[in-house]
Protein backbone atom coordinates (compact mmCIF):
# COMPACT_ATOMS: atom_id res chain seq x y z
CA UNK A 1 0.00 0.00 0.00
CA UNK A 2 0.98 3.62 -0.32
CA UNK A 3 -0.89 6.36 0.62
CA UNK A 4 -0.21 10.30 1.02
CA UNK A 5 -3.05 13.04 1.91
CA UNK A 6 -2.99 16.30 3.55
CA UNK A 7 -5.45 17.54 5.74
CA UNK A 8 -6.47 21.05 7.28
CA UNK A 9 -7.22 21.06 10.89
CA UNK A 10 -7.34 24.69 11.25
CA UNK A 11 -6.07 28.10 9.33
CA UNK A 12 -2.45 27.30 10.76
CA UNK A 13 -2.79 23.62 11.40
CA UNK A 14 -1.79 21.36 8.70
CA UNK A 15 -1.19 17.87 8.61
CA UNK A 16 0.26 15.87 5.70
CA UNK A 17 0.42 11.70 6.06
CA UNK A 18 2.63 9.71 4.19
CA UNK A 19 3.08 6.35 4.57
CA UNK A 20 4.13 3.43 2.56
CA UNK A 21 3.97 -0.58 3.32
CA UNK A 22 6.17 -3.20 1.28
CA UNK A 23 5.39 -6.81 2.32
CA UNK A 24 2.37 -9.05 1.31
CA UNK A 25 0.14 -10.76 3.91
CA UNK A 26 -2.33 -12.74 3.06
CA UNK A 27 -5.30 -15.03 5.44
CA UNK A 28 -7.00 -18.55 5.40
CA UNK A 29 -10.54 -18.60 5.70
CA UNK A 30 -12.19 -22.25 5.38
CA UNK A 31 -16.00 -22.94 5.88
CA UNK A 32 -18.05 -25.42 6.41
CA UNK A 33 -21.56 -25.72 6.30
CA UNK A 34 -24.49 -28.11 5.45
CA UNK A 35 -28.05 -27.32 5.29
CA UNK A 36 -31.39 -29.15 4.29
CA UNK A 37 -35.42 -28.96 4.05
CA UNK A 38 -38.03 -31.08 5.15
CA UNK A 39 -41.72 -31.27 4.13
CA UNK A 40 -42.71 -31.89 7.83
CA UNK A 41 -46.96 -32.04 7.02
CA UNK A 42 -48.63 -31.20 2.92
CA UNK A 43 -48.36 -27.69 4.30
CA UNK A 44 -45.48 -27.40 6.52
CA UNK A 45 -41.83 -26.95 5.38
CA UNK A 46 -38.92 -26.42 7.57
CA UNK A 47 -35.43 -25.20 6.68
CA UNK A 48 -32.38 -25.43 8.51
CA UNK A 49 -29.09 -24.84 8.07
CA UNK A 50 -25.46 -24.32 10.22
CA UNK A 51 -22.31 -22.31 9.06
CA UNK A 52 -18.74 -22.61 10.60
CA UNK A 53 -16.21 -20.28 9.19
CA UNK A 54 -12.21 -19.39 10.54
CA UNK A 55 -10.11 -16.45 10.00
CA UNK A 56 -6.27 -16.34 9.95
CA UNK A 57 -4.94 -13.77 9.33
CA UNK A 58 -0.73 -14.51 7.82
CA UNK A 59 1.76 -11.85 8.54
CA UNK A 60 4.58 -10.90 6.20
CA UNK A 61 6.72 -13.57 8.21
CA UNK A 62 4.67 -16.47 7.20
CA UNK A 63 3.15 -17.17 10.22
CA UNK A 64 -0.17 -16.77 11.72
CA UNK A 65 -0.63 -13.27 13.14
CA UNK A 66 -3.76 -12.95 14.52
CA UNK A 67 -6.72 -16.06 14.43
CA UNK A 68 -10.88 -14.41 14.37
CA UNK A 69 -12.88 -16.64 16.01
CA UNK A 70 -16.24 -16.70 14.58
CA UNK A 71 -19.55 -17.82 16.01
CA UNK A 72 -21.23 -20.88 15.00
CA UNK A 73 -24.05 -18.97 12.34
CA UNK A 74 -27.58 -21.09 12.45
CA UNK A 75 -30.30 -20.57 9.95
CA UNK A 76 -33.63 -21.77 10.06
CA UNK A 77 -36.84 -21.44 8.31
CA UNK A 78 -40.35 -22.30 8.59
CA UNK A 79 -43.29 -21.85 5.99
CA UNK A 80 -46.55 -22.69 6.20
CA UNK A 81 -49.73 -22.65 4.04
CA UNK A 82 -52.81 -22.84 5.90
CA UNK A 83 -55.42 -23.50 3.21
CA UNK A 84 -55.79 -25.91 0.63
CA UNK A 85 -55.63 -23.16 -2.77
CA UNK A 86 -52.31 -22.07 -1.49
CA UNK A 87 -53.53 -18.33 -1.51
CA UNK A 88 -52.09 -17.58 2.08
CA UNK A 89 -48.48 -18.13 3.28
CA UNK A 90 -46.65 -17.77 6.65
CA UNK A 91 -43.45 -17.74 7.15
CA UNK A 92 -40.71 -17.10 9.26
CA UNK A 93 -36.44 -16.64 9.77
CA UNK A 94 -33.59 -16.44 11.91
CA UNK A 95 -30.14 -16.46 10.92
CA UNK A 96 -26.79 -15.59 12.40
CA UNK A 97 -24.26 -13.39 9.80
CA UNK A 98 -20.43 -12.74 10.38
CA UNK A 99 -18.97 -10.22 8.70
CA UNK A 100 -14.82 -11.35 7.99
CA UNK A 101 -12.49 -8.78 9.63
CA UNK A 102 -10.97 -6.35 6.78
CA UNK A 103 -7.42 -8.06 5.16
CA UNK A 104 -6.70 -4.69 4.55
CA UNK A 105 -6.06 -3.51 8.66
CA UNK A 106 -3.73 -6.32 8.52
CA UNK A 107 -1.16 -4.62 5.82
CA UNK A 108 -0.45 -1.95 8.60
CA UNK A 109 -1.02 -4.31 11.59
CA UNK A 110 1.08 -7.52 10.63
CA UNK A 111 3.71 -6.56 8.35
CA UNK A 112 6.93 -4.96 9.79
CA UNK A 113 8.77 -3.05 6.39
CA UNK A 114 7.05 0.32 5.91
CA UNK A 115 6.97 3.58 7.50
CA UNK A 116 4.67 6.38 8.20
CA UNK A 117 5.36 10.74 8.70
CA UNK A 118 3.42 13.08 10.16
CA UNK A 119 4.55 16.14 9.01
CA UNK A 120 3.02 19.23 10.66
CA UNK A 121 3.02 22.64 9.10
CA UNK A 122 1.51 26.56 10.22
CA UNK A 123 0.54 26.67 6.39
CA UNK A 124 -0.93 25.24 3.21
CA UNK A 125 2.17 22.57 2.55
CA UNK A 126 1.23 23.08 -0.99
CA UNK A 127 2.22 25.88 -1.26
CA UNK A 128 4.90 26.41 1.28
CA UNK A 129 6.59 23.46 2.39
CA UNK A 130 9.10 25.51 4.91
CA UNK A 131 9.40 25.28 8.69
CA UNK A 132 7.72 21.31 9.25
CA UNK A 133 7.68 19.50 12.00
CA UNK A 134 7.93 15.35 11.53
CA UNK A 135 6.94 12.46 13.18
CA UNK A 136 8.41 8.92 12.20
CA UNK A 137 6.27 5.96 12.84
CA UNK A 138 8.72 2.85 12.05
CA UNK A 139 6.26 0.01 10.43
CA UNK A 140 6.06 -2.99 13.78
CA UNK A 141 4.23 -6.33 14.31
CA UNK A 142 1.05 -5.41 16.30
CA UNK A 143 0.54 -8.28 19.35
CA UNK A 144 -2.03 -10.95 18.28
CA UNK A 145 -5.27 -9.80 20.48
CA UNK A 146 -5.87 -13.06 22.14
CA UNK A 147 -9.59 -14.43 21.93
CA UNK A 148 -10.83 -11.66 19.27
CA UNK A 149 -14.21 -12.33 17.92
CA UNK A 150 -15.39 -11.63 14.83
CA UNK A 151 -17.99 -9.22 14.10
CA UNK A 152 -21.44 -10.82 13.59
CA UNK A 153 -25.33 -10.09 13.89
CA UNK A 154 -28.63 -11.97 14.73
CA UNK A 155 -31.75 -11.28 12.01
CA UNK A 156 -35.39 -12.16 13.01
CA UNK A 157 -37.97 -11.94 10.25
CA UNK A 158 -41.66 -12.71 10.28
CA UNK A 159 -44.17 -12.25 7.52
CA UNK A 160 -47.47 -13.05 6.13
CA UNK A 161 -48.50 -13.08 1.96
CA UNK A 162 -51.69 -13.68 0.34
CA UNK A 163 -52.75 -13.54 -3.30
CA UNK A 164 -55.53 -11.86 -4.48
CA UNK A 165 -57.16 -10.92 -7.87
CA UNK A 166 -55.12 -11.94 -10.93
CA UNK A 167 -52.05 -13.07 -10.18
CA UNK A 168 -51.65 -10.16 -7.28
CA UNK A 169 -49.72 -10.81 -4.18
CA UNK A 170 -49.70 -8.38 -1.12
CA UNK A 171 -47.32 -8.77 1.87
CA UNK A 172 -46.70 -7.63 5.06
CA UNK A 173 -43.06 -8.21 7.14
CA UNK A 174 -41.38 -7.39 10.22
CA UNK A 175 -37.36 -7.30 10.65
CA UNK A 176 -35.62 -7.15 13.74
CA UNK A 177 -31.55 -7.04 13.37
CA UNK A 178 -29.09 -6.48 16.51
CA UNK A 179 -25.41 -6.43 16.25
CA UNK A 180 -23.85 -8.86 18.82
CA UNK A 181 -20.20 -8.48 18.50
CA UNK A 182 -18.12 -5.80 16.38
CA UNK A 183 -14.03 -5.61 15.54
CA UNK A 184 -12.68 -2.06 15.66
CA UNK A 185 -10.22 0.14 16.50
CA UNK A 186 -9.68 2.47 19.81
CA UNK A 187 -6.70 4.39 21.71
CA UNK A 188 -5.24 2.27 24.65
CA UNK A 189 -3.52 5.31 27.01
CA UNK A 190 -1.27 2.75 28.57
CA UNK A 191 0.20 1.75 25.30
CA UNK A 192 -0.15 5.17 23.83
CA UNK A 193 -1.24 3.04 20.83
CA UNK A 194 -4.39 2.36 18.78
CA UNK A 195 -4.92 -1.48 19.24
CA UNK A 196 -7.86 -3.46 16.96
CA UNK A 197 -9.74 -5.50 19.52
CA UNK A 198 -14.05 -5.94 20.60
CA UNK A 199 -15.18 -3.21 21.92
CA UNK A 200 -16.14 -3.77 25.57
CA UNK A 201 -13.76 -7.12 25.72
CA UNK A 202 -10.01 -7.83 25.94
CA UNK A 203 -7.22 -5.00 25.24
CA UNK A 204 -10.92 -2.71 24.61
CA UNK A 205 -12.72 -3.56 27.96
CA UNK A 206 -12.86 0.61 29.09
CA UNK A 207 -14.91 0.62 25.72
CA UNK A 208 -18.71 0.57 25.60
CA UNK A 209 -20.21 -1.94 23.87
CA UNK A 210 -21.07 -1.68 20.39
CA UNK A 211 -24.42 -1.37 19.87
CA UNK A 212 -26.88 -1.59 16.02
CA UNK A 213 -30.38 -1.84 16.35
CA UNK A 214 -32.72 -2.41 12.89
CA UNK A 215 -36.51 -2.65 13.13
CA UNK A 216 -38.42 -2.65 9.54
CA UNK A 217 -41.96 -3.12 8.72
CA UNK A 218 -42.45 -3.81 5.39
CA UNK A 219 -45.65 -3.52 3.21
CA UNK A 220 -45.70 -4.71 -0.22
CA UNK A 221 -48.22 -5.08 -3.36
CA UNK A 222 -46.71 -7.00 -6.45
CA UNK A 223 -48.17 -8.43 -10.00
CA UNK A 224 -46.52 -10.87 -11.88
CA UNK A 225 -46.65 -13.03 -14.85
CA UNK A 226 -49.18 -10.73 -16.76
CA UNK A 227 -49.50 -10.57 -20.32
CA UNK A 228 -48.92 -6.83 -20.49
CA UNK A 229 -48.60 -4.52 -17.15
CA UNK A 230 -46.31 -5.87 -14.42
CA UNK A 231 -45.33 -3.81 -11.03
CA UNK A 232 -44.35 -3.56 -7.78
CA UNK A 233 -45.28 -1.27 -4.71
CA UNK A 234 -43.26 -1.37 -1.23
CA UNK A 235 -43.07 0.72 1.80
CA UNK A 236 -41.16 0.46 4.45
CA UNK A 237 -41.43 2.41 8.15
CA UNK A 238 -37.50 1.80 9.80
CA UNK A 239 -35.35 2.59 12.43
CA UNK A 240 -31.41 2.26 12.97
CA UNK A 241 -30.38 2.92 16.55
CA UNK A 242 -27.48 2.79 18.01
CA UNK A 243 -23.73 3.40 19.06
CA UNK A 244 -21.77 1.28 16.02
CA UNK A 245 -22.50 2.73 12.31
CA UNK A 246 -21.12 -0.95 11.12
CA UNK A 247 -18.20 -1.99 9.41
CA UNK A 248 -17.56 1.75 7.60
CA UNK A 249 -17.35 5.01 9.43
CA UNK A 250 -20.10 6.94 7.38
CA UNK A 251 -20.75 9.96 9.99
CA UNK A 252 -16.81 11.37 9.50
CA UNK A 253 -16.54 9.61 5.63
CA UNK A 254 -13.72 6.78 7.06
CA UNK A 255 -12.38 5.16 4.17
CA UNK A 256 -11.00 2.05 6.14
CA UNK A 257 -13.00 -0.52 7.75
CA UNK A 258 -13.27 -1.69 10.82
CA UNK A 259 -12.13 1.69 12.18
CA UNK A 260 -15.24 3.65 12.98
CA UNK A 261 -14.61 7.06 14.83
CA UNK A 262 -17.64 6.96 18.15
CA UNK A 263 -15.99 4.29 20.14
CA UNK A 264 -12.19 5.02 19.92
CA UNK A 265 -11.69 6.87 23.22
CA UNK A 266 -13.09 5.41 26.42
CA UNK A 267 -13.47 8.84 28.07
CA UNK A 268 -15.19 10.46 25.06
CA UNK A 269 -17.37 7.25 23.92
CA UNK A 270 -20.02 7.29 26.29
CA UNK A 271 -20.91 10.90 25.64
CA UNK A 272 -24.38 11.49 23.69
CA UNK A 273 -23.02 8.37 21.44
CA UNK A 274 -25.77 6.66 21.22
CA UNK A 275 -28.78 7.63 18.83
CA UNK A 276 -30.12 7.30 15.26
CA UNK A 277 -27.90 5.98 13.06
CA UNK A 278 -26.71 8.11 9.88
CA UNK A 279 -28.97 5.45 7.67
CA UNK A 280 -31.54 6.04 9.33
CA UNK A 281 -34.81 6.35 7.37
CA UNK A 282 -37.90 6.46 9.10
CA UNK A 283 -40.07 6.13 5.37
CA UNK A 284 -39.34 4.04 1.96
CA UNK A 285 -41.30 4.33 -0.54
CA UNK A 286 -40.63 2.12 -3.46
CA UNK A 287 -42.56 2.14 -6.83
CA UNK A 288 -41.36 -0.47 -10.33
CA UNK A 289 -43.46 -1.09 -13.19
CA UNK A 290 -43.31 -2.10 -16.96
CA UNK A 291 -46.06 -2.22 -19.89
CA UNK A 292 -45.49 -4.37 -23.05
CA UNK A 293 -47.19 -4.07 -26.30
CA UNK A 294 -47.73 -6.76 -28.51
CA UNK A 295 -45.56 -5.60 -31.30
CA UNK A 296 -41.73 -5.49 -29.07
CA UNK A 297 -42.42 -2.27 -27.20
CA UNK A 298 -41.91 -1.96 -23.24
CA UNK A 299 -42.38 0.78 -21.28
CA UNK A 300 -40.73 0.63 -17.80
CA UNK A 301 -40.27 3.37 -14.87
CA UNK A 302 -38.65 3.34 -11.42
CA UNK A 303 -39.80 5.63 -8.47
CA UNK A 304 -38.15 6.02 -4.60
CA UNK A 305 -38.97 8.59 -2.36
CA UNK A 306 -36.88 8.54 0.93
CA UNK A 307 -37.09 10.24 4.54
CA UNK A 308 -33.83 12.30 4.96
CA UNK A 309 -31.06 10.94 7.17
CA UNK A 310 -30.40 12.11 11.11
CA UNK A 311 -27.73 15.00 11.37
CA UNK A 312 -25.15 15.19 14.38
CA UNK A 313 -23.12 17.69 15.72
CA UNK A 314 -19.81 16.75 16.76
CA UNK A 315 -15.97 17.71 17.45
CA UNK A 316 -13.68 15.52 15.32
CA UNK A 317 -10.35 14.72 17.34
CA UNK A 318 -7.07 12.75 16.58
CA UNK A 319 -8.05 10.28 19.30
CA UNK A 320 -11.82 10.45 18.59
CA UNK A 321 -14.95 12.27 18.03
CA UNK A 322 -16.77 14.02 20.97
CA UNK A 323 -20.83 14.68 20.33
CA UNK A 324 -21.51 17.73 21.43
CA UNK A 325 -25.69 16.51 21.29
CA UNK A 326 -27.35 13.24 21.35
CA UNK A 327 -26.40 11.47 18.03
CA UNK A 328 -28.83 12.28 15.29
CA UNK A 329 -30.90 14.34 17.35
CA UNK A 330 -29.97 17.38 14.73
CA UNK A 331 -32.48 17.79 12.52
CA UNK A 332 -32.29 15.27 9.03
CA UNK A 333 -31.09 15.79 5.27
CA UNK A 334 -34.19 17.22 3.13
CA UNK A 335 -36.49 14.39 2.34
CA UNK A 336 -35.55 13.13 -1.74
CA UNK A 337 -37.31 11.60 -4.38
CA UNK A 338 -36.16 9.81 -7.67
CA UNK A 339 -37.57 8.81 -10.93
CA UNK A 340 -36.12 6.83 -13.54
CA UNK A 341 -37.89 5.61 -17.10
CA UNK A 342 -36.74 2.96 -19.48
CA UNK A 343 -38.41 2.28 -22.89
CA UNK A 344 -36.86 -0.49 -24.77
CA UNK A 345 -37.81 -2.00 -28.23
CA UNK A 346 -37.18 -5.61 -29.36
CA UNK A 347 -35.80 -5.80 -33.16
CA UNK A 348 -37.52 -9.68 -33.49
CA UNK A 349 -37.14 -9.64 -37.05
CA UNK A 350 -33.48 -10.22 -36.06
CA UNK A 351 -34.17 -13.80 -35.61
CA UNK A 352 -30.74 -15.18 -35.07
CA UNK A 353 -29.58 -12.30 -32.10
CA UNK A 354 -31.84 -11.16 -29.11
CA UNK A 355 -31.41 -7.75 -30.41
CA UNK A 356 -32.98 -4.61 -28.03
CA UNK A 357 -32.99 -0.51 -28.41
CA UNK A 358 -32.75 1.12 -25.17
CA UNK A 359 -33.69 4.23 -24.04
CA UNK A 360 -32.85 4.78 -20.24
CA UNK A 361 -33.46 8.66 -19.17
CA UNK A 362 -32.32 8.92 -15.24
CA UNK A 363 -33.28 11.20 -12.30
CA UNK A 364 -36.13 12.88 -14.00
CA UNK A 365 -36.49 16.09 -13.06
CA UNK A 366 -33.61 16.04 -10.18
CA UNK A 367 -34.12 17.78 -7.21
CA UNK A 368 -30.19 17.94 -6.62
CA UNK A 369 -31.12 18.09 -3.07
CA UNK A 370 -27.98 17.59 -0.44
CA UNK A 371 -27.73 13.70 0.30
CA UNK A 372 -24.82 14.12 2.58
CA UNK A 373 -24.19 17.20 4.86
CA UNK A 374 -20.89 18.07 6.59
CA UNK A 375 -21.78 17.15 10.89
CA UNK A 376 -17.89 18.15 11.43
CA UNK A 377 -18.23 21.62 13.54
CA UNK A 378 -15.06 21.55 15.66
CA UNK A 379 -11.84 20.12 14.92
CA UNK A 380 -10.53 20.73 18.58
CA UNK A 381 -11.49 21.15 22.40
CA UNK A 382 -10.15 23.26 25.11
CA UNK A 383 -8.59 22.16 28.60
CA UNK A 384 -12.24 22.52 30.06
CA UNK A 385 -13.44 19.86 27.36
CA UNK A 386 -15.38 22.72 25.55
CA UNK A 387 -15.28 22.78 21.73
CA UNK A 388 -12.47 25.13 19.59
CA UNK A 389 -11.75 25.79 15.91
CA UNK A 390 -14.43 25.79 14.16
CA UNK A 391 -15.21 23.82 11.08
CA UNK A 392 -15.77 26.29 8.07
CA UNK A 393 -17.14 23.56 6.36
CA UNK A 394 -19.94 22.60 9.09
CA UNK A 395 -23.44 22.36 7.61
CA UNK A 396 -22.33 22.78 4.13
CA UNK A 397 -22.86 19.62 1.54
CA UNK A 398 -20.44 16.89 0.49
CA UNK A 399 -23.03 15.29 -2.34
CA UNK A 400 -25.59 16.37 -3.85
CA UNK A 401 -28.97 14.29 -5.79
CA UNK A 402 -27.15 13.41 -9.60
CA UNK A 403 -28.55 15.54 -11.95
CA UNK A 404 -30.62 14.19 -15.01
CA UNK A 405 -28.82 12.72 -17.98
CA UNK A 406 -30.00 10.07 -20.63
CA UNK A 407 -28.82 7.57 -22.29
CA UNK A 408 -29.37 5.50 -25.53
CA UNK A 409 -28.01 2.01 -26.65
CA UNK A 410 -28.34 -1.39 -28.04
CA UNK A 411 -28.33 -4.35 -26.36
CA UNK A 412 -27.19 -7.74 -28.37
CA UNK A 413 -27.88 -11.51 -26.94
CA UNK A 414 -26.62 -14.36 -29.54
Amino acid sequence: YDSHSIVKWGDSDYVEYLSKGFQTVKQRIPSVFVQDSWKLFHNLRLLAGLRWDGQYIVGSDGNVAQEVTIPIQPRIGITYIPDNEGLNKIYGSFGRYSQEFSLGNSTGLFSDQGYSYEIYYSQDPRIDKSGADTSFYPQVFFPEEEGLRGQYSDEFSLGYERIIGNNIEIGVQGVYKILQEAIDDGYVVAEGRFRIGNPGRGTLSDFPRPERKYTALILSIEQRNAEHFNFMVSYVLSRNYGNYEGLFDAITHGEFPNRNSALNNPSLAPINTTGLLPNDRTHLFKFSGSYRLSFGLVFGVSFIAQSGTPLSDFAALWYGIKFLSPRGSEGRTPAIWDLNARVMYELNFLSSWQTKLILDIFHIASQQEAVDISQFHYFDLDENGNPTNPNPSYGKAYRYQQPMSVRLGIEVNF
